[in-house]
């Protein structure tokens, strides 16, 4: 026993509505991911860099999304990866926003 209709002219109708609800199901699949793929791609850490004396090697703090220290995100991990190569142990880790483990390889958002 089935709760579908019997006549053909009924059947069509809701499969055509079907149809439309699984499009904008699929819409909304595809906006979703496209959401995540840019939060992904979205600045998650920054440097608070020290002042320094001419001639001293550049210092600074690492932070994450969420330290309630002020400052902007402005590094994606592609770039962090960069800056950490570059100062390696100069950059400490914030133990406000608990970036105890520096990223190592690729850092997702």
């Amino acid at each position: 026993m089935s709760d579908l209709p019997s006549d053909l002219p009924r059947l069509q109708v809701l499969r055509t509505w079907l149809a439309v609800q699984l499009r904008a199901v699929d819409a909304e699949i595809a906006a979703a991911e496209a959401r995540q793929a840019a939060a992904a791609a979205a600045p998650v850490w920054w440097v608070q860099w020290h002042r320094r004396r001419i001639g001293r090697a550049r210092t600074g703090v690492l932070h994450r999304v969420g330290c309630w220290l002020p400052g902007e995100p402005d590094l994606t991990g592609e770039q962090l990866e960069a800056v950490l190569a570059e100062h390696g142990a100069r950059i400490e880790r914030c133990p406000a926003c608990t970036t105890t483990n520096p990223p190592t390889g690729p850092v997702a958002g």
